[in-house]
């Protein structure tokens, strides 16, 4: 029996069975999800799980947007975002870590004290 092709995620770089993972691809309209996996173009593959929508997340897509060539910022995200709202559970929160543009993620200045 032959085994199907293998591809590897661009967020967490695990290699899995192609049918295994959502395929993105650069359109004329932007950067859409091929779910069937047969569109033309160059594509990018993503585990369809909240961890590796995560990494692209707080990478800004910028995984995504190079393994598709520099592909639009915000049809990059339009895409990212429909395929987290496509993932079994609740809604993943997006943008919460790392530069999510609020004060409260912000450290304070003050060191830590140590208990030595």
């Amino acid at each position: 029996m032959k085994q199907a092709p293998r591809r590897t995620c661009v967020g967490c770089r695990t290699t899995r069975a192609k049918p295994e993972l959502r395929r993105f691809v650069t359109t004329p309209d932007g950067v859409v999800i091929d779910a069937e996996q047969v569109l033309p173009g160059r594509g990018a593959y993503v585990c369809p799980t909240p961890g590796c929508v995560e990494i692209l997340v707080r990478a800004k897509g910028q995984p995504l947007r190079r393994a598709l060539r520099d592909a639009d910022p915000h049809t990059t995200a339009a895409a990212l975002s429909r395929l987290n709202d496509q993932l079994p559970g609740p809604p993943q929160t997006t943008g919460r870590h790392h530069g999510a543009g609020t004060t409260s993620n912000v450290r304070s200045s003050t060191p830590r004290s140590t208990n030595t």
